[in-house]
């Protein structure tokens, strides 16, 4: 599976995220045009940004490091659920076991004029499927 739409699954089946977040609300890779200029619900979107992978000598066996990028647009005067939101995608990341690698905070997207975060989130998974079963 690919490591944004584990993610995306997690998030979707947090009932605490989604009883503010919409699962509707939560996409994969690009947000529909008609969510882009909604300012009063917030919206979730995730993207893979890069995988790394340590080969062991017997080249059949490796180590595999996904991180996903995660990035949520608010009202901007809705600071106080915006971070909630933010520390619900937390919980929801660690328990599938991808941990904070990075928190870019707040900020205003100056496109939509939103208050946004952009955090990411890395697993480390000791074999990688190898697509074959």
């Amino acid at each position: 599976m690919l490591q944004s739409f584990e993610v995306q699954q997690a998030l979707i089946n947090l009932p605490q995220l989604t009883a503010i977040v919409p699962a509707s609300h939560i996409f994969c890779y690009a947000v529909p045009e008609e969510f882009q200029k909604v300012t009063d619900q917030p919206v979730i979107r995730i993207d893979d940004i890069r995988g790394l992978y340590n080969k062991f000598a017997s080249n059949h066996a490796y180590g595999a490091y996904r991180t996903v990028e995660i990035q949520g647009w608010f009202n901007s005067k809705d600071v106080v659920r915006a971070d909630k939101v933010r520390r619900l995608v937390n919980t929801a990341c660690e328990s599938i076991a991808y941990y904070n690698s990075y928190d870019g905070g707040f900020n205003i997207d100056p496109n939509t004029a939103e208050l946004m975060f952009t955090t990411q989130y890395t697993k480390d998974s000791v074999v990688e499927d190898d697509g074959m079963s």
